[in-house]
């Protein structure tokens, strides 16, 4: 019986996602199983959609899959969300991968912008920065349109696999963490890039362990007290020493005071 092909398209954005194999071998594994109809199946997916999640399959460990999820997530080439059946992906395009499915609009048939590591793109990444003819300053590509474009999703699945907690509490965790990003912006610390997003999680998540508390509230205190950092719920303003805010510091920065942790 065919069921079908898939095509790999030649050019400049195959070739370099080659140069991320574990990458290039996760994203043929979703065009491979994703649903190219829209005919009955149990898993209840639609088109385009793939069950992923079983790396050891696919030789990857757990972090060598969790790292290429991330980054094609962050490339554009998928969307994840997590079900009690396991991850979903959904392919976005066919710049490199064509399931031939059915509804072809489906599937823009461009490149990714936010991040592949194509060479056009990085060449036209690289002029982002320079200042236009009226002399303003350009958005540079860690701007916010690509931090934040696919930030619930990714600030999920972070929080699922640092917890093993889904449902109703990894939402609201989803949605009080993207308050605190709204109120970093305010305060002129808005995050950079998803890297420092990640990395601001897994300290608010040890400071709650540590303390043995929720990490919501511990949020609502730092936007309480215009902190940026993280502390145990009811610690004294007074004997925190704020770090002075770096404004858009590619690199995540620590203090360690004795009652807390923080990241700027």
């Amino acid at each position: 019986m065919n069921y079908g092909y898939i095509k790999l398209n030649r050019g400049p954005a195959t070739e370099e996602l080659m140069k991320e194999p574990d990458c290039y071998m996760l994203l043929s594994v979703i065009a491979y199983r994703a649903r190219r109809t829209q005919d009955f199946n149990v898993q209840n997916l639609k088109l385009q959609e793939a069950l992923i999640g079983d790396y050891q399959s696919v030789g990857l460990t757990r972090q060598r899959y969790r790292t290429a999820l991330k980054k094609l997530v962050k490339w554009g080439y998928i969307t994840t969300r997590t079900t009690n059946k396991g991850t979903i992906a959904t392919l976005l395009n066919s710049s490199i991968f064509d399931i031939n499915s059915e509804s072809g609009n489906q599937q823009v048939n461009q490149p990714p912008t936010n991040g592949q590591p194509s060479s056009n793109h990085q060449a036209t990444t690289n002029n982002k920065d320079k200042k236009d003819k009226n002399g303003k300053k350009e958005k540079s590509s860690l701007e916010r349109t690509d931090v934040f474009e696919l930030l619930p999703e990714s600030i999920k699945i972070h929080f699922i696999e640092r917890t093993g907690v889904n449902g109703s509490v990894s939402d609201s965790f989803t949605e009080g963490f993207l308050k605190y990003a709204e109120y970093r912006k305010t305060i002129h610390a808005d995050f950079v890039n998803l890297d420092q997003v990640l990395a601001t999680i897994d300290v608010l998540l040890d400071v709650a362990q540590k303390n043995c508390q929720d990490p919501i509230p511990i949020m609502q205190q730092t936007m309480a007290y215009g902190w940026t950092g993280f502390y145990r719920l009811n610690t004294d303003p007074s004997t925190v020493v704020v770090p002075k805010v770096q404004h858009k510091s590619p690199t995540p920065h620590y203090d360690n005071p004795e009652n807390a942790s923080s990241i700027i």
